[in-house]
């Protein structure tokens, strides 16, 4: 918190402050970690391409079994948390809409 205070000018107990009571701030704060951790999961996304071929590399590949394990193990936990948020989000879209009819 330090650093972020001293990056944005103003002292911590300002940045703390403005994080507890100051609900313009706190939802300008909540759309930019949400846009940032958007930006990762983009990221994430387009690299899913590379990570499975270097997931068929490795596999392929006879040397560093662990490594291979760990790839391997790696890339479909990806897969799943994505899959799962996906769904999750999906039912919960389901939900508020049939909470509206």
């Amino acid at each position: 918190m330090p650093r972020a205070a001293a990056k944005c000018g103003v002292s911590e107990k300002t940045l703390r402050r403005w994080l507890a009571d100051d609900a313009v701030f706190k939802t300008a704060y909540a759309e930019a970690r949400h846009s940032a951790f958007n930006a990762g999961m983009g990221r994430v996304q387009a690299l899913t391409a590379r990570a499975v071929d270097t997931l068929e590399d490795l596999l392929d590949a006879k040397e560093y079994p662990n490594v291979r394990l760990g790839a391997a193990r790696t890339v479909a936990e990806m897969g799943f948390h994505q899959h799962d948020a996906e769904t999750i989000l999906r039912k919960l879209e389901e939900i508020e809409a049939a909470q509206q009819r």
